[in-house]
């Protein structure tokens, strides 16, 4: 934030490149859960990065934790096909 405040460009791609590259964190209860139900059950592999798990996991808060356990009317598949790339 203080590189983005600063208009310090340089340095935040700096610490976006080294955060991407940022190896992942010890495969856990959340991601497990998390790759079953939104990747279907995609092995920890391939979310080798840190920045992949961290956007799993933010995934997780904002909706897995705020519906019931089963899925039911969760918002994010919805929002997924909305996406234009």
């Amino acid at each position: 934030m203080r590189a983005v405040e600063g208009k310090n460009n340089a340095l935040q791609e700096r610490i976006e490149a080294r955060f991407m590259a940022w190896p992942g964190a010890e495969d856990n209860s959340v991601l497990k859960l998390a790759r079953q139900r939104l990747l279907g059950g995609a092995a920890p592999r391939e979310l080798k990065m840190a920045a992949a798990q961290q956007g799993l996991l933010q995934i997780v808060r904002d909706f897995c934790q705020q519906s019931n356990a089963v899925c039911e009317q969760c918002r994010f598949p919805e929002l997924v096909r909305e996406w234009k790339i």
